[in-house]
């Protein structure tokens, strides 16, 4: 059973490898209290299908392509990851930063 994996978002800008955008840019999700959405590039977190489905998960939304670019040059610069993870983080948002 393949896990899939995420990128991990949070309200907090204060840990190393983040990058963060006022809530405003990510339209499908809602506001936080620091007003941010970071993303946390210092881990991968992974779940099955049935974990999906345990925790009732949702699509929220696509990540509009200008805000994947400015987390793809983040990402980048990511130094706590695996490589391998690394690697899938940068190709994903490579892939969403080009859909137009």
């Amino acid at each position: 059973n393949e896990a899939h994996k995420f990128i991990y978002l949070n309200s907090d800008d204060h840990y190393a490898d983040s990058f963060a955008v006022k809530c405003s840019e990510i339209p499908f999700l809602g506001p936080s209290k620091t007003g941010l959405s970071v993303f946390s590039f210092s881990m991968i977190p992974k779940f099955t299908n049935h974990q999906l489905k345990i925790y009732n998960a949702e699509f929220k939304g696509k990540l509009p392509s200008k805000i994947a670019k400015m987390a793809y040059l983040a990402a980048l610069k990511v130094k706590s990851l695996p490589k391998k993870d690394l690697e899938c983080v940068i190709n994903a948002l490579s892939k969403i930063s080009s859909d137009e």
